[in-house]
Parts: structure tokens; C-alpha cells; sequence
């Protein structure tokens, strides 16, 4: 159990109805594999498939950690650099007794449910893939309401440690579903890291210059191929005299 100083400029440590440490190991797993789920939701479900057919629960890792782990670094380190600038300027509670933040308190709830409307809103906006980094910022927001509750209040006391880690654990899970929505968004349209050679891999695909057969991922025993021409994915079994040849895909970078 840790102690720490309340006061913004002190260290912000978390204490109070702590949980026992293997807790806290399996809360960070449990919440790793949500992030890894909506990145892959997003990902395989922008060209209509299942993922979950095909891959168990020990691969959500596996197949998530590397296409994820470059974006999500940069963003962390945004949101780190976002804070460290705001400092003590505007802490959790600081404008509580100013006309905005009483109205805030008073009419919260329709503010909550303004919130929800808008997220609703800007979901449906036509297919624009980034439409979904707005959602995720708007969900965000959730984490002020949250942060009043009192069994959180226990566990994290520190109020500006408690909003920046409840905005954070709501806003990653809707990041890593954008940001796959973006990499499936990119290989439609011409732009995937990997293309197939389709005539050294031996395989009867329609391949136009502007118009590739790109690399998607593999599941199972299973590449999955997208062909630009047709708007369709293919699913490739291997065989031993026909390797899959990828190439870099120029337009990527």
C-alpha cells in the first residue's frame, strides 16, 4: 500500500483500496487483450470477416502487437507530451465553482447523453476511416463522469492520476479499432504494405497496375489475399511447390 502527497505538483501514486499485486497482473492482460480485440475487430471486420473463426484467444496477441504497437506508441507519447504541457492549469475540479462548471454538475446527464448523441452521429458519417479516432476522443470523455464514482475514487485518490488513467484505459480501446479500420482503409485502396505476386505465386488472380492483389494477414493455415479488381478476399492455402511471393508496396511508403 502506497502513500502519496494530494497535491498536483506531488508524486501521484495509487493507493487506498489497492489490489493484491497478481490482481493487477491480470487486470493488465484482461484490458490487453480488449485492445487487441478491437484492433482486430476493426481490422479483418472492415473486409467482412470473422476473424474470430478462425484464430483463438492466444493469437489476439500475436496478431495485433506488431501492426499496433508503432501508432499506439506515438500516440501514448502524445497524450504523455498533452499532459505534461497542461500541468497544473487546468486540474480535475479546478473549475468547479465557475459558471461553466456549475452548469456542467447540474445538467451532466444530458451533457453524458449529448455525448452519446454525438459519438451516434459522427459513427454514421460517410466512409471515412477516420471518423473513428473522433469516436475514440469522444468516448474519452466518459472519463470525467467516471472519475467521480466513489469505488474508483478508492482505488485511484489522486484526482488528476484518476482522469488521465480513466481517459486513457477508454480512449485506447477505440484508438486500436481505428487504427485498424485505417490499415484494412489503406490496403483497399491501393496503399497495403505488402502486394502478392500473383504470377510467380502461381495463382489465378486479376492484377492491374493501379489495382494490386494485397497482402492482408494470415489466419490458420490460410493467407488472406485482397484483389483490388474484384473487391474480394481471397483465402490461399499453401502448397509446397507454390510459395507466396510478397513485395513492398512502393505506395505505402
Amino acid at each position: 500500500q502506497f502513500h502519496h502527497s494530494p497535491t498536483y505538483g506531488g508524486v501521484c501514486e495509487i493507493r487506498g483500496g489497492s489490489l493484491p499485486f497478481k490482481q493487477y497482473i491480470t487486470v493488465a492482460l484482461t484490458y490487453g487483450v480488449v485492445v487487441a480485440f478491437f484492433y482486430l475487430f476493426g481490422y479483418w471486420g472492415a473486409f467482412n470477416i470473422n476473424v474470430f473463426e478462425f484464430i483463438g484467444l492466444a493469437d489476439l496477441a500475436r496478431l495485433s502487437i506488431y501492426p499496433l504497437v508503432g501508432s499506439l506508441l506515438l500516440f501514448l507519447v502524445g497524450w504523455a507530451l498533452t499532459e505534461l504541457i497542461k500541468g497544473d492549469a487546468y486540474p480535475p475540479g479546478g473549475g468547479a465553482e465557475t459558471p461553466l462548471g456549475r452548469f456542467g454538475i447540474k445538467y451532466w446527464r444530458y451533457l453524458v447523453a449529448l455525448n452519446v448523441l454525438l459519438i451516434a452521429i459522427v459513427a454514421r458519417f460517410p466512409s471515412t476511416p477516420y471518423r473513428w479516432f473522433f469516436v475514440a476522443m469522444l468516448i474519452a470523455s466518459f472519463g470525467a463522469p467516471l472519475s467521480h464514482l466513489k469505488f474508483i475514487i478508492t482505488y485511484i485518490p489522486n484526482p488528476r492520476l484518476r482522469a488521465s488513467i480513466l481517459s486513457l484505459m477508454l480512449v485506447i480501446p477505440g484508438f486500436a479499432f481505428a487504427d485498424g479500420h485505417l490499415d484494412a482503409h489503406l490496403i483497399k485502396n491501393g496503399y497495403g504494405a505488402l502486394n502478392v505476386d500473383a504470377v510467380r505465386s502461381k495463382l489465378p488472380l486479376t492484377v492491374e497496375v493501379k489495382k494490386p492483389v494485397a497482402y492482408i494477414g494470415y489466419l490458420g493455415e490460410y493467407f488472406a489475399l485482397y484483389e483490388a479488381t474484384s473487391q474480394s478476399v481471397v483465402f490461399v492455402k499453401l502448397k509446397d511447390d507454390a510459395p507466396l511471393f510478397l513485395n513492398p508496396n512502393q505506395a505505402h511508403n
